[in-house]
């Protein structure tokens, strides 16, 4: 049966009813937590420009800097990694998305703006649906394919937070459904138009891109259909440059400049460099089932993905093993999702760790031609992207993420393969169960943590922010106002690496006359405040403690003498 003759109107309303019900999920849980956090930092920029915006009814992205009379260059600017171009301070990373939520935040605040990742997930869902049918799934795989993205994949993690990786992961996953299952030739219009969207939005989408054409040329099925259809390969062409065409034009006329690309220019530029890091950056992204970016957290993601690999193989008989090693096997993956549960809600930085079937569908693809030329152009571009992306991502930080943030299209794609791989080769439903509750239960458990994370921030920046006016609040961490960037404005912040910039001789504070400062250091729990000598005219008049996630807030309020 073709995607057109199940795209009846029973389907039709079937989706939307799906839909609805979906993205009232994410409306919970964001409910459940504190919609002025969000699940990680880098949200911080993308919420502060989004709220002056609003604030100032303008279309410039141009958050400000209080201080930039004594720091012309921005070197302590509270939000890290403010780009200055010309007399404006830019955080955008995607204009498009940017000026998309502005009227979204005048309309309902931080909780508006949350409609575009939600949607972004809705779409995730539908477009894993879609490219399940276009591999020739059946209508229940499908619909599990629509569980496994919005529910039980980052879709749900990402959805309540205010970044781009929601809506490119949707427009992604619609733009290679309508690649692999393209009747007309407006369908590989559309299909061009909204992997180039998703590109604007992240750019590792763009290696996604280049690794589906590879993957066409490659299966030779594939690249017969496309070959027969000129006209088809040359809309779809121009339907993804339209985007990214828009997007140049509309940075250099809001900007004089190009934003996107010349982010991706200098990831591009230091890519390959500390192959070390990025070998172990990789392993984490792909199996990394606890925080733990060293020696012990690279181990236990390749045994994780051992692991798996194995169970997945026996699963559709591509290796056989004696019973009680299997039973075996089971138990260790267990023990190892038991022990994450039991150290508490946290981040789970793998794909391969939040989607557990992940290696079923690379596994049975290999050397298997009944699964299909559609099945095999999914596998391939996802393995030909994940190299590149791991070579060119930014580096550090990426035990705080989930499921691998840069891996989320080949992620989506190799879990949507896995289902059709396990269905084609008839599988045991109580087996595919399990496979797909695993995934579930990990889904939960990554809305819990967003559930906790986001109180946990709101409740301490409103403690950090009970102060009067006129306090300058410095923080030595320089991600912690992302964090709260929702409370940009109503105090001025700095992000400093220590106390003696701001409030030591001929310190910021003196040059600016601020008459209190407090230092915010985040220290280990139960860490004990050590006495602070006068710095410059400034004295301590005293410490206080907040709570912050696994940590502690250290607060030092320096008064001037």
């Amino acid at each position: 049966m073709t995607l057109a003759e199940r795209s009846k109107p029973s389907v039709g309303w079937r989706l939307l009813l799906a839909a609805a019900a979906l993205f009232a999920l994410y409306v919970a849980v964001a409910a459940l937590g504190d919609v002025a956090a969000y699940s990680g930092s880098d949200a911080g920029g993308k919420i502060v420009t989004t709220k002056v915006m609003a604030e100032r009814s303008t279309d410039v992205p141009d958050i400000g800097y209080w201080a930039a009379a004594a720091d012309p260059n921005g070197e302590f600017h509270p939000i890290v990694n403010t780009s200055h171009i010309g007399d404006r301070w830019v955080q955008a990373t995607s204009l498009p998305f940017q000026l998309a939520a502005v009227p979204l935040y005048r309309w309902g605040g931080n909780a508006g703006v949350l409609l575009l990742p939600m949607l972004g997930g809705v779409a995730a869902a539908l477009g894993a649906w879609r490219l399940a049918t276009a591999l020739g799934a059946s209508s229940e795989t499908s619909w599990v394919a629509f569980a496994l993205v919005g529910v039980a994949g980052p879709a749900l993690f990402y959805s309540v937070d205010f970044w781009e990786h929601g809506p490119a992961l949707g427009l992604a996953l619609l733009g290679a459904s309508f690649l692999l299952d393209c009747r007309r030739w407006w369908e590989a219009a559309l299909a061009g138009a909204l992997v180039g969207a998703a590109c604007v939005l992240r750019a590792e989408v763009f290696i996604v891109s280049v690794a589906l054409v590879l993957a066409v040329l490659l299966v030779g099925s594939a690249r017969r259909w496309w070959l027969r259809h000129p006209g088809w390969i040359a809309a779809g062409a121009a339907g993804a440059v339209l985007p990214v065409l828009a997007n140049l034009l509309l940075e250099r006329a809001v900007l004089g400049t190009g934003v996107r690309g010349a982010r991706a220019g200098t990831l591009a530029s230091r890519g390959g460099s500390a192959l070390g890091g990025r070998v172990a950056d990789a392993v984490l992204e792909t199996g990394g089932l606890f925080s733990d970016g060293g020696a012990g957290g690279v181990i236990t993601s390749l045994a994780l993905v051992t692991v798996l690999a194995v169970l997945g193989a026996c699963a559709i008989g591509r290796l056989k093993l004696p019973s009680a090693l299997v039973r075996g096997l089971l138990a260790l993956a267990v023990a190892l999702y038991l022990a994450r549960m039991l150290q508490g809600p946290g981040f789970v930085p793998g794909f391969v760790a939040v989607a557990p079937l992940v290696p079923v569908g690379i596994i049975a693809t290999v050397g298997r031609g009944s699964l299909g030329g559609r099945v095999r152009v999914a596998v391939l571009a996802a393995l030909l992207s994940l190299p590149p992306i791991w070579l060119l991502q930014w580096q550090g930080n990426h035990v705080a993420q989930w499921g691998g943030r840069y891996v989320l299209v080949p992620g989506a794609l190799l879990s949507v393969a896995a289902l059709v791989a396990l269905e084609r080769t008839r599988v045991d439903r109580r087996v595919v169960a399990a496979f797909v509750g695993a995934c579930v239960l990990v889904g939960l458990y990554g809305a819990v943590w967003h559930v906790q994370r986001t109180r946990r921030v709101v409740a301490a920046f409103r403690a950090l922010e009970a102060v009067p006016a006129d306090v300058v609040i410095a923080s030595t961490d320089l991600d912690l106002l992302r964090e709260g960037a929702s409370f940009y404005g109503p105090h001025r912040w700095l992000t400093v690496p220590d106390a003696r910039v701001v409030v030591g001789a001929g310190g910021l504070g003196e040059r600016l006359d601020v008459g209190r400062v407090d230092v915010v250091e985040v220290v280990d729990d139960g860490a004990q405040p050590a006495e602070r000598p006068p710095l410059g005219s400034y004295r301590v008049v005293g410490t206080r403690t907040i709570r912050w996630l696994d940590s502690q807030l250290l607060v030092t309020t320096y008064e001037r003498g």
